[in-house]
């Protein structure tokens, strides 16, 4: 999973707003952020560096950028290592002028596709992909993306740089929101719609799966490239990805991750206990949970505190997308979270508040289920009686290979215990663990939608949880 951020400005230079834009899609990628900018005299710049975007010199590089349109990326490595080789921008060119190539999701076929490109063997997909342009004997620019994109298969989104236009392709499936604004100095093209909001921008539309929006900064136009589409959207970027200020395919992300928690209270409820968030990504489905656990009535013996884990946001790190194990557990222990007194009760230490207590944990997912366990192990350590998880997903049993890429270390706690609940809580060391059901999941995003929404029971990629991809898995297999 990566961010994409393009920007085409009529006049006004394209750095500093790039730059922003990037900071807003951090969360989907920390490993590395790049961009590539142009002028109206043909001149290009482009600027790449290991690290999230919000360091010093990355900053520095990305707003030194010349021109007023370009493209950037921020990168969660799911093909190819996290390294300098494989940060993106990439580059290539066609009929001799530059080219720049951002992409966001994990194709099915590369190794085919490095054979045909004659790529070198450790090329990413992305790369593969700016090769593949760059050998096209085809006279015009949007004919030899168009002959590529027929060879790809998997997830894509796709931003190209060419020529002073932005070439913003979406897969045939659409398996990952890339979205349209605009705003009074031009248009922005993103993985989200919270990077306009800072940009000062509004969401004209989402792409539609197969589109391709060919983009400057006086207008832009949009066709449909696929030969057939369908709607399949990753239903895990709603559970997790997704930053909860996003409206994407007209649901508001914190609407949908709030009615999670509000079925899954219906579905596993608790009739005691000491409430609490797993921040950041738990704390919409916690506030739903406990909605709707007031709204029952075996509530009367329930506490609850949004803060009782406080996430430091001094560190932004996603443990989840780290792509090192090692350095996920180290970041566990140096303080991804901590435990805080209570803001609603009296007491000045957290454990007089759960000492004894039945402790339950709502959280958006379990992954490989480290942070779940290291959440246990303080919350045991501060003596709490029970500590019960609720997750406002369904198990993850299944490898995904669209853009999560969860087969890479191959490590997901509910697939090595067969789905086991039982078995799942004793290894994280908890009484209990639930999870909400598939049918709820799809149900709290479509009851969360807006009436102008295309999404329908059927529009979703759930492959994570049933096995069930779309687009096959091709060489994966």
């Amino acid at each position: 999973m990566c961010g994409l951020v393009g920007i085409a400005n009529r006049d006004k230079s394209v750095a500093q707003d790039l730059y922003l834009g990037l900071v807003q899609v951090h969360h989907r990628g920390q490993e590395s952020a790049g961009a590539a900018t142009q002028t109206g005299n043909g001149v290009s710049g482009c600027a790449m560096r290991m690290g999230k975007v919000t360091e010093t010199r990355t900053g520095e590089m990305i707003t030194g950028l010349p021109g007023n349109i370009g493209i950037g990326h921020t990168r969660y490595s799911t093909a190819g290592a996290s390294s300098p080789q494989n940060m993106q921008p990439v580059h290539g060119n066609f009929h001799r002028n530059d080219l720049y190539l951002a992409h966001n999701g994990n194709l099915t076929n590369t190794e085919s596709l490095r054979r045909i490109a004659k790529s070198h063997p450790n090329a990413t997909d992305t790369q593969v992909i700016a090769d593949l342009i760059s050998m096209s004997d085809r006279d015009y620019i949007e004919d030899a993306i168009e002959d590529t994109l027929h060879k790809l298969q998997g997830a894509f989104c796709l931003l190209i740089l060419f020529e002073n236009k932005i070439y913003a392709v979406r897969d045939q499936f659409g398996f990952h929101p890339l979205q349209l604004g605009e705003r009074e100095e031009g248009f922005a093209v993103a993985s989200e719609s919270c990077v306009f909001n800072r940009i000062g921008a509004r969401l004209i539309s989402d792409i539609p799966p197969g589109d391709m929006a060919v983009i400057c900064g006086n207008d832009w136009i949009s066709y449909t490239w696929a030969r057939e589409r369908s709607l399949k959207i990753d239903i895990f970027e709603f559970n997790y990805f997704l930053r909860p200020d996003s409206v994407v395919h007209g649901v508001p992300v914190w609407k949908a991750r709030e009615r999670m928690g509000w079925h899954l209270s219906h579905e596993h409820p608790v009739r005691d206990g000491f409430v609490i968030s797993m921040p950041d990504s738990g704390n919409r489905a916690w506030l739903g949970y406990v909605k709707g656990l007031l709204a029952q009535p075996c509530s009367q013996s329930i506490d609850f505190d949004p803060e009782a884990i406080f996430r430091p946001h001094t560190n932004i790190d996603r443990v989840f997308i780290n792509s090192n194990q090692e350095k996920r557990k180290e970041y566990l222990r140096s303080g991804k979270f901590n435990l805080l007194p209570s803001i609603f009760l009296e007491d000045n230490e957290l454990e007089e508040i759960i000492r004894g207590k039945n402790v339950v944990v709502v959280d958006d997912s379990i992954v490989r289920g480290e942070t779940a366990g290291e959440t246990i192990r303080r919350l045991r350590a501060a003596g709490a009686e029970s500590i019960s998880y609720r997750i406002a997903c369904p198990p993850i049993m299944h490898y995904d290979y669209y853009g999560i890429d969860t087969g890479r270390d191959r490590k997901l706690i509910a697939r090595e215990c067969n789905g086991d609940k039982i078995e799942i809580a004793r290894r994280l060391g908890a009484q209990s663990v639930e999870y909400l059901s598939l049918e709820k999941t799809i149900d709290s995003i479509l009851e969360s939608a807006r009436k102008n929404s295309p999404l329908t029971k059927d529009s979703f990629y759930t492959g994570q949880f049933t096995g069930e991809y779309p687009a096959g898995i091709g060489e994966f297999a």
